[in-house]
């Protein structure tokens, strides 16, 4: 049961990195590289689909978090410039 439901993870986590490096792209609303990276960890749990290993999501999630302050930051120093 455990693996099933790992693997339902690893799709429901393709789908979202998909759709989440689209949306990224066509909007320009966080940098390139967040969305071409949301397609590697989508391609990497599309292959990690058997496994049961689900770290690469909190690591990406980690790093999109940090890139996300990062920006917010930037933008309220230069629009109090």
């Amino acid at each position: 049961m455990y693996r099933l439901h790992c693997a339902i993870t690893h799709l429901m986590l393709v789908v979202f990195g998909i759709a989440f490096g689209y949306a990224v792209l066509r909007s320009r609303a966080l940098p390139g590289w967040v969305g071409w990276s949301s397609f590697a960890i989508a391609a990497l749990h599309l292959a990690g689909v058997p496994s049961m290993f689900n770290g690469i999501a909190a690591t990406w999630l980690a790093a999109v978090g940090i890139a996300t302050l990062r920006r917010r930051t930037s933008l309220r120093s230069a629009a109090h410039a």
